[in-house]
């Protein structure tokens, strides 16, 4: 159901884990990842509220993907980073 309605919204299922659960409290879908883009991930977590409305308990940990140079430059633990050249 979750993985029919991101696929129609147009959200890359790639790097996102779908995963159902069941607990005392009742049946859930919990969603964890990265998109590509801000606008995927807010229309993911606008889907993921449309099924909380519907009564089916959420929870979700989306991440944005960064690509490119700044992708580069701002990897945890980049020397650059933490010693930045000094100014000329």
């Amino acid at each position: 159901m979750v993985m029919d309605r991101f696929t129609t919204a147009g959200i890359a299922l790639g790097d996102l884990a779908i995963e159902p659960w069941i607990s005392e409290k009742g049946e859930g879908v919990r969603v964890t990842g990265a998109l590509p883009t801000e606008a995927e991930r807010e229309r993911a977590v606008g889907l993921l509220r449309e099924l909380q409305a519907q009564g089916v308990r959420t929870s979700c940990v989306i991440d944005v993907r960064q690509h490119g140079e700044n992708a580069q430059k701002e990897k945890p633990g980049d020397p650059e980073l933490r010693f930045p050249s000094d100014p000329a």
